[in-house]
């Protein structure tokens, strides 16, 4: 069998550019002829969506292969390769009709390279923050372009999510603290009368902080509160006062009372305070001393006129005299002097007062009928030592009435204002005078124990 490859390859050529279909006979008379029939129209480079290039077209059926699709523009997506030619016929039919062979090969051109993606979609905004604001959901992604046979998909991008709201404001909790406190952590020497004062940072429930309130060794009961305008400063008081510790030693240990505010405390929103909270002070302490006198003695006036000297007592059995006397020979008064040292007391100060101070004596059996026309005076003097001048010393108090019986055992005078004024001036010695008042004169006497003088005195001290 003889085929005419040249003819073939020329209507190849020429005719698919006019548009007609390839028709070619036989120019053998050999046995066996070519099967007429058309080829299959070959798509040629036409654009696709995506801007690929097609694929060479198949040989046809039964037929003379079928010629190249022809050529179309490439796409925009780049340039494909021009198809290349279309390959040989396929092998003769087979007898008996068999199915024509398939197609060349295609020809080696380069196909069209794939369409440019497509773009993603612009992400979707967020959402408006609000109080937990919805975040505004994302765009959709744009979809690629298709690729051209041969070439790559172009893979979009998918648009981003827009970022979420944030959440709105809580409102702001203020946890209650307390600012300050008097009396002071540790404080000592505190007075019976001072009020304990406790300042907050805000507004405070007040039944809530008298309730987790407590201070040691006195009952609620003896509390009394009171709050400022502002329910900001609370001031308490103890109604019969902080007691003070009570002894004669001055090694007295002072009552310690601790403040206590409990978490049941709240302020004015209801929000308790962060941690409880306590403050301790201690209060003076209340030491009486009984001091006894330095010297005690007797001096009339009729001894100074001649020169004598006072009689010092030489024991705490010998007895002082008071009296007035006149006989044939003389007359005159007699006089009982003490003198005290305070300086056990230590210096005055603000932590170191006064509280009570009085002058005592012990009376033992006076000689004749005195108090029945006669009575005891006392007054404070100016110091001086019981001495030949001691006379001349000024009052500078006069105590009163001191005593008025025998009965009167242990008579005493109040002697406070006087002491106090002396013992804050820092004067540590002090002199006193008991004298006859009333009545005339006579032979009897009013006699006190010369060991029986004291000072008990009172003072607060730290």
């Amino acid at each position: 069998m003889v085929r005419n490859f040249s003819l073939w390859r020329m209507a190849k050529a020429v005719l698919p550019f006019a548009g007609l279909p390839v028709v070619i006979a036989s120019c053998s008379g050999t046995d066996r002829q070519f099967g007429s029939g058309s080829g299959g129209s070959g798509d040629g480079g036409s654009k696709s969506a995506a801007g690929s290039n097609s694929t060479a077209s198949s040989g046809g059926r039964d037929g003379a292969a079928g010629a190249a699709g022809s050529h179309n523009q490439p796409s925009d997506a780049g340039e494909g390769g021009m198809s290349g030619d279309a390959g040989a016929s396929g092998s003769e039919a087979g007898a008996n009709g068999e199915p024509a062979g398939s197609g060349g090969t295609v020809g080696g051109g380069t196909a069209g390279s794939g369409g440019t993606a497509g773009s993603g979609g612009t992400a979707g905004s967020g959402g408006t923050a609000g109080s937990g604001g919805t975040a505004g959901s994302g765009g959709t992604a744009g979809s690629g372009g298709t690729a051209a046979s041969g070439g790559t998909a172009g893979s979009g991008t998918a648009g981003r999510g827009g970022t979420g709201g944030g959440g709105g404001s809580a409102p702001v909790v203020t946890v209650p603290t307390i600012v300050s406190v008097t009396p002071a952590n540790s404080a000592n020497g505190v007075l019976a009368t001072t009020p304990i004062k406790i300042t907050f940072s805000e507004a405070m429930d007040t039944t809530s902080v008298e309730n987790a309130l407590a201070v040691s060794s006195v009952a609620s009961s003896g509390l009394t509160f009171g709050w400022g305008a502002a329910s900001t400063v609370l001031t308490i008081t103890a109604t019969a006062g902080w007691p003070y510790a009570v002894g004669t030693s001055t090694s007295l240990a002072a009552l310690k009372y601790t403040v206590t505010l409990g978490t049941a405390a709240k302020d004015a929103q209801g929000t308790a305070i962060g941690a409880a909270f306590s403050s301790a002070f201690s209060t003076r302490r209340r030491i009486t001393h009984t001091i006894k006198s330095e010297t005690a003695g007797s001096y009339s006036n009729y001894g100074h006129a001649l020169g004598g000297s006072p009689t010092i007592c030489a024991s705490a059995t010998d007895s002082t005299r008071v009296n007035k006397w006149a006989n044939q020979g003389s007359a005159g008064t007699y006089y009982t002097l003490v003198t005290f040292d305070v300086s056990a007391l230590g210096s005055a100060g603000t932590t170191n007062t006064i509280e009570s101070a009085t002058f005592r004596a012990t009376q033992t059996a006076p000689e004749g009928t005195y108090y029945a026309t006669h009575e005891v005076v006392a007054a404070k003097m100016a110091y001086r030592p019981i001495d030949d001048d001691v006379l001349d010393a000024t009052v500078n108090a006069d105590l009163g009435v001191f005593c008025q019986s025998p009965n009167t055992l242990n008579p005493n005078a109040n002697i406070l204002t006087s002491f106090k004024t002396d013992f804050d001036a820092g004067n540590k010695k002090h002199l006193f005078r008991l004298a006859p008042n009333l009545g005339g004169t006579d032979t009897s006497v009013a006699h006190f124990a010369c060991g029986g003088f004291t000072l008990d005195v009172t003072q607060l001290v730290q």
